[in-house]
Order: C-alpha cells, then sequence, then structure tokens
C-alpha cells in the first residue's frame, strides 16, 4: 500500500531501522497483537519481530 510505504519512509527518516518500522505499525494497526501474530501479519520469523520489539522497547517506544 502506497499509504504505508510513506508511513514507513517517515519513520525511517526519524531513526526507525526498516523492520522496527514495519513492527510498529502493524502494532498500531493492532494494538494488543502480540511477538507470533505479527511475525505472522509481515511475513517474518517471530525472533525477528521480538528483536524489534525489545529494540521498541529499549528506544521507549
Amino acid at each position: 500500500m502506497i499509504e504505508n510505504e510513506k508511513i514507513l519512509e517517515n519513520l525511517e527518516k526519524i531513526g526507525f531501522g526498516r523492520k522496527e518500522a514495519e513492527v510498529f505499525l502493524e502494532l498500531i494497526k493492532n494494538p494488543g497483537s502480540n511477538g507470533s501474530q505479527i511475525a505472522k501479519a509481515l511475513g517474518y520469523p517471530r525472533t525477528t519481530v521480538y528483536q524489534n520489539l525489545d529494540i521498541l522497547q529499549k528506544k521507549g517506544i
């Protein structure tokens, strides 16, 4: 989706990594999702999602 791509680009401009931004956007779209649900939605391994959730948490997001 073009709208999502624009949001992801803007998140990258303010310091998010690409996968961090994708995980963050998925959380905004589906609040309360767990790591497994996010991994399934994005097509990433759970370990990748959990690593990026950890990064977001360390950034205070």
